[in-house]
């Protein structure tokens, strides 16, 4: 807004795929693991998984050592991680599926972090999410040596027949060049904790 003050901007946050055509929007930006859409888009950089819990409810419960001491847990479940009701590990090569029996199931990361923050169990959020309570150690890892098995990339939408629209190109390079090569969040973490992610 401030490189551009003539330009107006109607964001619209939504946790659904909107149809670009039908319903006016110029770009998505979206989180998925689908690589079959009808538009044309620019990879902004992969979206990486914690498996996290609050220090409170560790201290209550015990820090799981493997993935299957979760079944002994309060698991809060974002949907598009559970599928089949398992939750999926990667160590190395090897990839471990538990399944959890949900204590919560929500669409809205932001709202399984609240649950997280509040005590209410382990959840598997995006690292864009959780980063600062992680970085604030309101938030602990859970199972740091594994990865979420489950890959997702953010893009950002577009009909090509838009891509010479210089607002568009002008929005698409600002978020690509304000995400980088390597997420912000994700290099919070890493220099707080001294760990990939």
């Amino acid at each position: 807004m401030e490189a551009h003050p003539h330009v107006t901007i109607v964001l619209s946050l939504d946790d659904r795929f909107v149809n670009l055509a039908e319903e006016q929007f110029d770009v998505a930006v979206r989180v998925t693991a689908a690589s079959d859409w009808g538009y044309a888009a620019r990879n902004l950089g992969p979206i990486r998984w914690v498996y996290c819990a609050s220090p409170r409810y560790l201290e209550a419960r015990g820090e799981p050592l493997r993935p299957s001491d979760l079944v002994n847990h309060r698991c809060l479940a974002y949907p598009a991680m559970m599928p089949n009701g398992l939750w999926s590990f990667r160590r190395d090569d090897q990839v471990e599926e538990i399944k959890i029996n949900p204590a919560m199931i929500c669409n809205s990361s932001s709202a399984i972090l609240q649950a997280v923050l509040s005590g209410q169990g382990i959840a598997c959020l995006p690292t864009y999410v959780a980063s600062k309570s992680i970085v604030a150690k309101e938030v602990s890892l859970v199972l740091p040596q594994y990865r979420a098995a489950m890959s997702h990339t953010l893009y950002a939408m577009y009909f090509k027949s838009k891509h010479g629209n210089p607002v568009i190109r002008s929005f698409l390079d600002f978020i690509a060049g304000e995400i980088g090569d390597k997420a912000p969040w994700d290099m919070e973490i890493e220099h707080a904790l001294g760990v990939a992610v």
